[in-house]
């Protein structure tokens, strides 16, 4: 599934966000913000089974990147380390993948509907709405300004809030000494843009 924010697709479930080229570097950069990222370290990590590697780091209490899972696959975890079971792939596989869905859930409720009102997604957002949005470059030239960049409040108001996007515009316009108003500019975007 996906939750599309002023006309851009995005993912909405962990795994898929963290893939993503377009928003999962600020992704990872907000859950590493509020301290949690050894979740996405283990998810990233828990692809590849390593047990004896990963006990350590991921599955004790006191681990340095001790994840938040359940006391019954933290406890079957120890008593496969205690037995020295590390190639029992069948166990080991039961605690990761285990591991990884409640980990994803915890990444999921705790920080994933958060991160859609953060700077951290709205600064790439708008870097994604600036790459989609087309803009004339007789636009540009009407306007006084030498590229989109310059118009980038412009447009990410553009694709939610025309009154607003109408009003930064007008204002673009005016500080340029420009011969186009506001909404000349934004219906010239709409038109450019359907």
């Amino acid at each position: 599934m996906a939750r599309k924010i002023d006309g851009i697709s995005y993912p909405d479930n962990v795994l898929d966000v963290l893939r993503s080229r377009a928003i999962g570097p600020a992704f990872r950069a907000f859950v590493k913000s509020r301290q949690a990222d050894e979740n996405i370290d283990f998810l990233d990590d828990s692809t590849k089974l390593s047990p004896q590697e990963h006990f350590k780091l991921y599955f004790t209490e006191n681990g340095a990147k001790s994840i938040n899972i359940t006391a019954p696959i933290r406890e079957k975890a120890n008593k496969l380390a205690k037995s020295l079971l590390w190639t029992n792939k069948a166990g080991w596989h039961d605690v990761y993948g285990t591991a990884r869905r409640e980990v994803i859930q915890l990444v999921q409720m705790n920080f994933l509907d958060e991160f859609f009102r953060t700077d951290y997604f709205l600064a790439q957002h708008e870097q994604n709405l600036m790459k989609k949005t087309k803009v004339p470059a007789n636009l540009l030239k009407d306007i006084g300004v030498k590229n989109a960049n310059e118009l980038s409040e412009v447009i990410t108001m553009f694709r939610s809030n025309k009154d607003n996007a109408i009003k930064a515009a007008d204002k673009l316009a005016k500080n340029r000494g420009s011969r186009v108003d506001g909404k000349e500019i934004v219906e010239e975007l709409v038109k450019s843009n359907k």
